[in-house]
């Protein structure tokens, strides 16, 4: 009976040492499943966490985007509407001028600044001019023909076809220079 005592127990401490070994390998084998687990779960997380920063940058910078466009198009507006006021109260300010005495003088000191041989070519004057532009043809001995053009402002257009050459003195002219001029030096740039 010894022996098969001996025999039971040996096989009982043989079992107990395998079900040792596999409840080891079990929990070796669980805790790396879930260490596995847990690796792929962190990195998907992480790859959710990237992808919900991406979309939160691009959400932004396409904020951002509109924000500055909406910004350019006030300041846009806001240039234009201060540019016309400008601009509209200088084109009031000449018209008034062209009722003054001091555009006949300036009229005057306009044709005698450029050195040209008037008589061969004529002049282009706003209809409500003819007169008075006559009348310093007349005090400058010339002769030449008077036509009217598309000038609302005031001032004259010289043409020669003989000479190939054009003066354009008129106020019209001068004012769309100077809107030309203070749009790109006013500072109002975007």
């Amino acid at each position: 009976m010894d022996k098969s005592k001996n025999f039971i127990e040996d096989i009982n401490e043989q079992t107990k040492t395998i079900i040792n070994q596999i409840k080891k390998e079990t929990e070796t084998y669980e805790k790396d499943e879930i260490n596995i687990f847990k690796s792929g779960l962190e990195k998907e997380i992480d790859s959710y966490y990237e992808g919900e920063l991406n979309d939160l940058r691009l959400q932004a910078q396409t904020n951002i985007s509109q924000n500055k466009l909406s910004s350019k198009r006030k300041l846009l507006k806001i240039r234009s509407d201060l540019a016309n006021k400008i601009f509209n109260e200088t084109e009031q300010r000449l018209l008034t001028f062209t009722s003054s005495e001091e555009y006949r003088s300036h009229l005057k000191n306009k044709l005698q600044k450029h050195e040209v041989d008037y008589q061969d070519g004529f002049f282009e004057v706003k209809g409500i001019d003819v007169g008075l532009f006559s009348e310093l043809l007349k005090e400058l001995g010339l002769t030449n023909e008077i036509k009217i053009g598309n000038i609302k402002l005031g001032g004259f257009r010289f043409i020669s076809l003989v000479d190939h050459i054009e003066i354009d003195e008129t106020l019209d002219t001068h004012l769309l220079e100077q809107e030309a001029w203070f749009m790109d030096h006013s500072g109002f740039i975007l």
